[in-house]
């Protein structure tokens, strides 16, 4: 089912609201990966929430289907931070996040599995809990982020130059042909 939820998340909810965001709400495209990504955070915390208080299983499957639902959180969040850095040392720097990703799953993996031996004792909830936690800790840097005015701005600057550019081209065609 998560899977399920993810997928339709990846290929479905995620390009759909982003189009509908760039065609009709005319949103940047920093201003629109930033809200989607927050978007995201909220799902995920909610979803883990849900899964913590293990009461029903109603509470579960919308625990999952929520938490799925805030599964494009690191592409969104890797275009954010591309785009603030407008390529300087892009590289490097999504090299060093892919090796943090997995420790971090590693370390999160190991974490959770001793918490279900321990919540099977005491409480089923604690590894939820626990990842409640961590996602209010990693999700508190997508609230964070503000954008200055050149930030914003930054988009019409580069239409501006992408017009140039073609304008360029138009008139190196119309020369030559």
């Amino acid at each position: 089912m998560r899977s399920l939820v993810t997928f339709v998340t990846l290929m479905v909810f995620v390009p759909g609201i982003s189009w509908l965001c760039s065609r009709y709400l005319k949103c940047k495209p920093l201003r629109r990966d930033i809200n989607l990504a927050r978007g995201g955070t909220l799902f995920f915390i909610f979803g883990s929430l849900c899964l913590a208080m293990i009461n029903s299983q109603t509470l579960v499957v919308v625990g999952f289907c929520l938490s799925a639902l805030g599964s494009a959180i690191p592409m969104l969040c890797r275009a954010v931070i591309m785009v603030l850095l407008r390529g300087h040392r892009s590289g490097f720097l999504l090299g060093l996040l892919a090796i943090a990703e997995v420790l971090g799953m590693l370390v999160c993996q190991l974490l959770l599995g001793w918490l279900f031996d321990v919540g099977l004792r005491a409480w089923a909830g604690l590894p939820f809990g626990v990842a409640f936690l961590l996602v209010l800790f990693i999700g508190v840097p997508a609230w964070a982020i503000r954008l200055s005015r050149m930030q914003q701005e930054g988009d019409k600057h580069e239409r501006v130059i992408q017009r140039q550019r073609g304008s360029q081209m138009r008139d190196l065609h119309s020369k030559w042909w």
